[in-house]
């Protein structure tokens, strides 16, 4: 918070800083000294701020600050209203991740991903295996990992989808390689996805993962190509969902999401350490936390419109 002048008067002082919320510039008039200055929150709108309080100065009984009092106060009530409602989901929801009590209820899609999740891992053993049978009928493509590298160059990977086996768009965000892998994916499914169902409702929710599920695979056969599709993993839908609740959390604080700026330089830091690892699928991270960043997103363009 700034101060960016003084006014002698106090009436004056208080007409003016009620004519900046008007102009959504939060602001308030401070006694002082040498008379009543004018505070600003937002450093970025001080350049703004100053401007037109020197257009005040030149002109204080200009019909733009008649009656600018009520709807100044009609703002802050709502502002107050939204960070109490803001507040209160905060509680609500801390309350009831810590007890553990009613989230599976409110949360179904999120624990029927990670009981499917679970369960795929069973029946593949932990392991992206040519030779089991349900990895095989899970995964993009039936045959690819078994197809050899000069043959991989003539081979379809669309081959199976193109003979209706649909699914293979979406199951192999089910496929994880190993123990670590699932559970970190779904550490992270529960705690990013949970926000998001409990609070826009499971059917947003559902087509939302549909969504982050298809980009995640087409980023893995379209971008990734070397790796054919043999592979999979939640990440790239935790990263799609990573980006909308940062947006969310940051744009929109009333909704309740919870973030913290450690858990935002954890998954960004991690985003880019992965880049210097063998076997990840970078494309479905990146693609992923694209399609979560544009969907929290868009209704702030909108907005700004």
């Amino acid at each position: 918070m700034r101060q960016i002048g003084k006014l002698d008067k106090e009436k004056d002082a208080h007409r003016f800083a009620d004519y900046l919320v008007t102009r959504e510039i939060p602001a308030h008039a401070e006694s002082d000294q040498d008379g009543w200055a004018i505070w600003v929150r937002d450093e970025d709108q001080l350049d703004q701020a100053r401007e037109e309080l020197e257009n005040f100065r030149r002109m204080p009984d200009d019909s733009r600050y008649a009656g600018v009092g009520r709807q100044a106060q009609t703002i802050r009530d709502e502002n107050v209203r939204r960070q109490e409602e803001a507040r209160r989901k905060t509680i609500e929801i801390r309350r009831s991740w810590k007890s553990g009590q009613g989230v599976a209820r409110r949360c179904p899609v999120v624990f029927a991903m990670i009981g499917i999740s679970v369960v795929v891992f069973l029946l593949t053993g932990g392991e992206f295996n040519q030779n089991n049978t349900p990895f095989r009928l899970l995964q993009f493509n039936d045959r690819i990992g078994s197809v050899s590298g000069e043959e991989r160059e003539f081979y379809d990977p669309w081959v199976d989808v193109r003979r209706g086996q649909v699914w293979r768009l979406i199951t192999p965000n089910f496929l994880h390689g190993d123990f670590l892998h699932l559970i970190f994916n779904m550490m992270w499914l529960h705690y990013l996805g949970s926000q998001l169902e409990d609070l826009k409702g499971s059917f947003r929710f559902l087509w939302f993962a549909l969504g982050a599920c298809l980009v995640s695979v087409l980023a893995l056969i379209l971008v990734d190509v070397d790796s054919g599709g043999l592979g999979g993993g939640m990440s790239g839908v935790v990263y799609a969902l990573f980006g909308y609740v940062w947006m969310r959390w940051k744009f929109f604080p009333e909704e309740g999401f919870q973030l913290t700026q450690f858990t935002v330089l954890l998954m960004i830091v991690w985003f880019f350490v992965c880049f210097k690892m063998q076997g990840v699928a970078n494309a479905a991270h990146a693609f992923g936390l694209g399609y979560g960043i544009i969907a929290g997103y868009l209704p702030v363009l909108f907005q700004r419109d």
